[in-house]
């Protein structure tokens, strides 16, 4: 429904990076249907950032998918510690 786009040195947006080969955590917040937004915290701070919804769904969310979207193999990869999920 959102999407999060992190460049290969770990730009998002709006001088949000994450620094590589460091764990953050990322905090995904959805406002109210009204606004389709989500609002995203790195490291339990809020940022700028505003992810838009880009897939509505009338039965909201029910997973998370990662996808590395390189032309080539990436071997350096990324690792997900774990997700949990919230209220």
């Amino acid at each position: 429904m959102y999407v999060l786009e992190i460049d290969g040195v770990g730009r998002i947006d709006d001088g949000v990076n994450l620094t590589p080969g460091r764990w953050h955590e990322l905090q995904f917040d959805w406002e109210d249907s009204e606004s389709s937004k989500c609002r995203l915290s790195i490291d339990g701070k809020p940022t700028k950032c505003k992810l838009p919804l880009v897939r509505p769904s009338v039965n909201g969310i029910s997973y998370v998918h990662f996808q590395a979207l390189s032309d080539e193999e990436d071997e350096k990869g990324f690792l997900i510690e774990s997700v949990e999920g919230g209220r």
